[in-house]
């Protein structure tokens, strides 16, 4: 149990938008840093691309 912020558009191309309940958020809250959170014996295999990536 938790909770994410996606695109309203994601959800519904993998055909949860009647399984989650959704709430609009504000514009101006949009713009939050992004986090990858795991344990130091357990890096992921998509932290080497993220690391790679520029995002402007």
């Amino acid at each position: 149990m938790g909770k994410a912020i996606l695109p309203r558009t994601v959800v519904e191309k993998l055909g949860y938008i009647d399984k989650l309940k959704t709430t609009v958020i504000d514009n101006d809250i949009l713009e939050i840093p992004t986090f990858l959170v795991c344990r130091k014996e357990n890096i992921p295999k998509i932290s080497d691309y993220l690391k790679s990536i520029e995002i402007n």
